[in-house]
């Protein structure tokens, strides 16, 4: 627990790639289809989705060649380093494309007024997180909920089991959401063709101005988490009080979440 808590701000440094170009593209197409531009719309989404996508490309290599600088400045130690790293590994630096392609496929649907099937595709990651969590972490014959269930079969890969169910919850994600838009296809503005890609200022730069607001209150809060989870990784049993935090920490975010998605 205390080595996710020092992984969690920088795993939501995807959140806010999604949010600046998900976030942004979302408000870009719903103008331009009530400007009946259709164009700017089709343009947007190429953008939002593929600029998204060299984004978190480039971050996961840099993660990949920094990890031991990068997780030592977060304050993890001889104990947490091993359990970091293997956990950011599978999620960001294997699996942020599909962990950020899902949720910008999410914010495009949307924009389309396909707001069942984002929820759908949304919650089909973290249904499916739920389900394999247990499965990828625990070995068979491990006991959960103090005894009350015997696991009948499991990986036993512990922290990467996790992070490997992690990643296999977002990729089943983002795969929901291209059968959606395959669907769609014939009768949708949306496009993710590399064609369409467009740099112009009513594209690009009109989408991150709106969606750079979204992702800054995202990197603001992990400022914080990762600075008070510094404070109580250099206090003395800081690893248990960082696993503690852990925990508290992401139920604080429930009402977070929520105060979002009606906003």
């Amino acid at each position: 627990m205390a080595a996710l808590s020092i992984t969690f701000p920088i795993f939501t440094l995807l959140t806010a790639v999604a949010n600046l170009f998900g976030i942004g593209a979302n408000s870009v197409i719903a103008r331009s289809l009530g400007k009946d531009d259709k164009a700017t719309a089709k343009k947007a989404s190429a953008f939002g989705f593929w600029a998204s996508f060299a984004v978190t490309a480039v971050l996961a290599v840099i993660l990949g060649l920094f990890m031991k600088p990068i997780l030592l400045f977060f304050k993890a130690d001889a104990f947490t380093f091993h359990f970091s790293a293997r956990y950011l590994l599978w999620v960001f630096v294997i699996g942020g494309i599909p962990t950020v392609a899902g949720l910008i496929l999410g914010h495009l649907v949307r924009a389309v007024g396909k707001t069942k099937e984002a929820g759908i595709g949304l919650s089909l990651g973290g249904v499916m997180n739920i389900i394999l969590d247990p499965i990828f972490i625990f070995e068979k014959g491990d006991t959960l909920f103090n005894g009350a269930f015997t696991m009948p079969f499991g990986f036993g890969m512990d922290v990467s089991g996790a992070a490997v169910a992690t990643m296999i919850s977002n990729t089943i994600s983002m795969v929901y959401f291209f059968v959606i838009l395959i669907g769609i296809r014939k009768h949708t503005i949306l496009s993710i063709n590399p064609k369409r890609f467009s740099l112009e200022k009513k594209v690009a730069f009109d989408t991150c101005a709106v969606g750079f607001p979204a992702a800054v209150s995202v990197l603001l809060v992990s400022v914080s988490i990762a600075v008070l989870n510094g404070l109580l990784l250099s206090h003395e049993g800081g690893n248990i009080l960082s696993a503690a935090y852990g925990v508290t920490s992401k139920c604080g975010t429930i009402a977070l979440h929520i105060s979002i998605g009606i906003a």
